[in-house]
């Protein structure tokens, strides 16, 4: 049986383990459960899914991360209120294999989805940065 994989745009909670940790040899587990946004998921076949992961913070971009700001009618929408603002991070990722993963939880309770408009906009800022070789991939297959 396939596992079911969230919808684009899908905001939850994973262990994100942020470029700079994995440089630095922290643990592969990440310091904690963050907010994120599944941004893609590709089906290598119907029971293996790579999901592509952004990390959602209410701390602004600091130099050399770049972040596209969520809107308040998006912050709303997925149910980040309590954030006064907020970023999606596109300078970095990580990527995990959903059927083989320690860390993605199929069942996690989604906070909500972003629109399809906001989703095309990061995907697409996110796929310029991987085209050019500046956005950080963090591989959870670890």
């Amino acid at each position: 049986m396939a596992l079911e994989v969230p919808p684009r745009g899908a905001v939850f909670e994973y262990p994100y383990r942020w470029a700079e940790e994995a440089a630095q040899g922290a643990s592969p587990d990440g310091r904690k459960d963050r907010t994120v946004c599944l941004i893609l998921a590709v089906a290598l076949s119907r029971a293996r899914h790579v999901l592509y992961l952004l990390a959602v913070s209410s701390k602004a971009p600091r130099e050399g991360q770049v972040a596209p700001r969520v809107s308040e009618t998006e912050r709303h929408r997925v149910g980040l209120n309590r954030y006064p603002e907020a970023w999606v991070y596109i300078s970095e990722f990580n990527r995990d294999v959903a059927e083989e993963s320690f860390y993605f939880e199929p069942h996690a309770r989604r906070l909500g989805v972003f629109s399809p408009a906001f989703v095309l906009r990061v995907a697409r800022e996110l796929a310029s940065k991987i085209s050019l070789g500046t956005a950080r991939s963090v591989d959870r297959g670890d």
